[in-house]
């Protein structure tokens, strides 16, 4: 893709809590998968994501970050600073996003969870945007663009896919404006 013109923005790692354990017996079990966030220009649509602060973020501002050692290990100077770190509207995501897989009554190998692609379309469709989905085997990010009241592209070349696809968008209720 760099090859190609387009900026690596984000590597997210996609850690699957549950996933199925491997047979082999002469490796470790992966339990994450890469997704990439990539951009054609140095500016582009992106609109921050926020998730709840961690209690020790929480504490750290609570009680304090004066201290001399603190300082020292961080390189952060508190005086300029203040408690900026710690927002009450959360912190900007991370890029290990904790999501198990989910199961479904579809026939897909690999159908996404929405709590997966809900984020990303978030964080990258403006308001009135359409999102395409190149590969949209099970069209989980069409229903998720759907639901998140976004216009949509799917491109998939399997039949079977593309019946499982009408079906769950003909499922998915209109939002509520």
């Amino acid at each position: 893709m760099t090859n190609r013109g387009w900026i690596l923005r984000n590597e997210i790692i996609w850690h699957k809590p549950n996933v199925m354990p491997a047979s082999c017996t002469d490796r470790f079990t992966v339990d994450f998968e890469k997704v990439f966030l990539f951009v054609k220009n140095k500016k582009y649509n992106f609109n921050q994501i926020k998730e709840p602060c961690a209690q020790v973020s929480i504490d750290r501002a609570k009680y304090g970050w004066k201290s001399e050692k603190a300082n020292a290990i961080s390189g952060i100077d508190v005086e300029k600073m203040g408690n900026r770190f710690v927002s009450p509207t959360g912190r900007n995501k991370r890029t290990v996003w904790r999501i198990p897989t989910s199961s479904s009554r579809y026939k897909h190998i690999a159908m996404f969870p929405e709590a997966l692609i809900k984020p990303m379309v978030e964080a990258g469709c403006p308001k009135g945007g359409i999102v395409l989905d190149p590969f949209a085997g099970a069209f989980t990010t069409c229903v998720v663009a759907k639901k998140l009241r976004h216009s949509f592209i799917g491109i998939e070349l399997n039949p079977d896919y593309i019946k499982i696809g009408e079906e769950r968008l003909a499922g998915t209720p209109e939002p509520l404006l």
